[in-house]
């Protein structure tokens, strides 16, 4: 599958994106609802492949996916095996920040509880990282993933 282009083709450092990946067009239309035509991305989704990472969770999945990724802004969602979305982040770049949580080193535990039920993730390549901004809030606001507690209660800004 190849990664779904809304507006035009991938910018912001995302050119190098393998040909061989993309979320289903459902996925998009759901990020299309959320954040509004105008903004342009780049959706991915890196399940890994069956044989690349069969059996594999936490940080050992995550260093699966982190070698293809581009040095672009943009959003990440980490999931459980059951297909529940844990985490949204948003990232200058996304390469360096899910490196981070790659190298399996956590600040909290909580991280660490979050980074071992990881079974997959999804990435959308913004343009910009203000777009990465507003996608995230508005994937937060509408999915309330266990492990994002910021942003739930509308009183915090948010940052890049």
């Amino acid at each position: 599958m190849s990664p779904v282009d809304h507006k035009s083709k991938p910018r912001g450092g995302a050119d190098d994106l393998p040909p061989d990946i993309g979320l289903e067009d459902e996925a998009v239309e759901e990020i299309v609802e959320t954040v509004g035509p105008d903004v342009a991305f780049t959706a991915i989704d890196w399940t890994p492949h069956a044989g690349d990472a069969e059996g594999m969770v936490g940080a050992e999945v995550i260093q699966t996916l982190v070698k293809r990724l581009p040095n672009a802004p943009g959003v990440y969602r980490m999931m459980n095996a059951a297909g529940d979305v844990l985490y949204v982040g948003k990232a200058r770049s996304l390469k360096k920040r899910v490196t981070n949580y790659a190298q399996g080193r956590f600040h909290t535990t909580r991280i660490g509880r979050m980074v071992r039920e990881t079974s997959t993730m999804e990435f959308v390549v913004t343009r910009t990282e203000i777009e990465a901004l507003l996608l995230e809030a508005n994937l937060i606001k509408r999915l309330r993933p266990r492990f994002n507690v910021l942003m739930r209660d509308d009183k915090s800004f948010p940052y890049i």
